[in-house]
């Protein structure tokens, strides 16, 4: 399934004050069980857009309703400035199910906007967010949980682009783990999934703390 994409440097401003500003959590036995305790969860997470010049990317997350539409939330940060280009990101998110239909490149010389068409639109007015039969990629986290959701590649034609999730090379998440053995024992890979990929059966646990 192809989506549109496009961008502007207005739509850049405007959104550069809205990302939420995530930050990695520290390692320790208790860390996941502080998180469980609040109903959150830790992803690690990439995309393509990591590695292609992007000093920030972000991400609009959308949530399903009870009907299995998908209802757009809020932004998310999953690049930050001073993260290495080619390293994942590790998210705390409230337990839940996302679906991700907008990525955003901030680059000042090449500002790239990724989306999904909406079913039906927003209204600025109300609040009431647009509303999606699919996103481009969707995952779901665990209270206390920390879950690897893989890296979402991006290719682009004739103005469309095509969305798939692949997973993050084990020598990038072992060199992660060595900073934070605690935590990276409870690792999962759990991808998540585009509509052109079949459904995960479920999590696969892969403990990869560095050897």
């Amino acid at each position: 399934m192809f989506f549109r994409f496009g961008g502007g440097p207005a739509l850049a401003l405007l959104l550069a004050g809205c990302a939420t500003n995530i930050t990695g959590i520290e390692d320790g036995a208790s860390a996941l069980d502080a998180l469980r305790v609040e109903n959150k969860g830790l992803v690690l997470i990439h995309t393509s857009l990591h590695d292609q010049g992007c000093p920030r990317v972000l991400a609009k997350v959308a949530h399903p309703d009870a009907g299995g539409r998908y209802i757009e939330g809020e932004e998310i940060a999953l690049k930050r400035i001073l993260n290495r280009p080619d390293v994942p990101i590790e998210v705390q998110l409230p337990a839940g199910e996302y679906g991700i239909v907008r990525l955003e490149c901030e680059n000042r010389l090449d500002h790239r906007i990724f989306f999904a068409h909406p079913a039906e639109r927003g209204n600025i007015l109300t609040g009431e967010g647009a509303i999606y039969e699919q996103p481009i990629a969707k995952f779901n986290v665990r209270a206390g949980e920390f879950v690897d959701v893989g890296s979402l590649q991006l290719w682009t034609n004739a103005g469309k682009f095509k969305a798939q999730a692949v997973p993050i090379a084990d020598s990038v998440v072992q060199t992660m783990a060595a900073a934070k053995p605690a935590i990276y024992t409870h690792l999962v890979r759990r991808l998540m999934t585009t509509p052109d990929q079949a459904q995960q059966s479920g999590p696969v646990a892969s403990p990869r703390a560095a050897r």
